[in-house]
């Protein structure tokens, strides 16, 4: 038996992200009659060619084709008498484009009312947004996740809207 995942990847909706096409496999293998050390492993991305069989590592580096998009990587094992395992594969996408977001940049509200935020993201993979609050004189950001689709929205509670609020949007 075997495995492969992936290392360092964020997962958003169910669907693992990377940012580089450089990621770190994590590989596992076990049979029931070869030790560990004598079990054999060769990589590919799905739909080339294997690499030459090599003794199995628990994290390898591995590079996919730079472009964005979805990368599935495939990983088969063979025990010291030839036996070669099924292919276990790890799927993500790859993304390298920063999301774009737009909004009007709210500059007047009134003081202990809640501030509506409202933002149009646009991204290949995720409408994702975060909200970053501070009030007026503190050093710390509060973070709100903004929900909705292509637009999306968040709040800056009224506890928090006194003179000299700022925010910003990631």
């Amino acid at each position: 038996t075997g495995s492969i995942a992936l290392e360092g990847a964020t997962e958003v909706d169910d669907i693992l992200l990377v940012d580089s096409a450089s990621v770190t496999l994590a590989i596992d293998a076990d049979d029931n009659r070869s030790p560990y050390e004598r079990i054999e492993m060769q990589l590919r991305n799905a739909g080339g060619t294997f690499t030459d069989a090599e003794p199995v590592k628990a994290t390898v580096e591995w590079e996919v084709s730079p472009s964005d998009g979805e990368k599935t990587v495939q990983v088969r094992f063979e025990d010291e008498f030839g036996n070669r395992s099924e292919e276990f594969e790890v799927t993500f996408t790859l993304d390298t484009t920063a999301p774009q977001i737009t909004h009007t940049r709210v500059t007047s509200a009134e003081v202990g009312e809640s501030i509506e935020i409202v933002a149009t993201v646009t991204d290949e993979t995720s409408t994702d947004a975060r909200l970053l609050y501070r009030p007026g004189a503190e050093d710390v950001f509060t973070a709100v996740n903004m929900s909705g689709e292509d637009t999306v929205e968040g709040t800056i509670p009224s506890s928090a809207a006194r003179e000299g609020v700022s925010y910003y949007i990631q």
